[in-house]
């Protein structure tokens, strides 16, 4: 007997199924049990990352990471600008 892959369309043996979801669902009462240790920073583990200085593109207003919306009526240089 088979059985679909989580998110993946090629079809998975139903041990293989049924391992999967043993290891979610342990993952899951994991981290309900409150050991969230590698899920989530602490405040001072977050302020202590080794992270590197944003690459500015334009002033300190745009970086290469950075995400914006551009929102503009019809005609306005919305995609020259993108």
């Amino acid at each position: 007997m088979r059985a679909w892959a989580f998110g993946d369309p090629a079809l998975i043996s139903e041990a293989d199924a049924q391992r999967h979801f043993e290891q979610t669902v342990a993952e899951y009462r994991r981290i309900a049990s409150g050991d969230t240790s590698d899920v989530c920073l602490s405040l001072e583990r977050w302020l202590a990352r080794d992270m590197a200085p944003p690459d500015y593109l334009l002033a300190e207003l745009l970086s290469t990471t950075s995400r914006m919306m551009l929102v503009g009526p019809t005609g306005f240089g919305k995609t020259n600008l993108a």
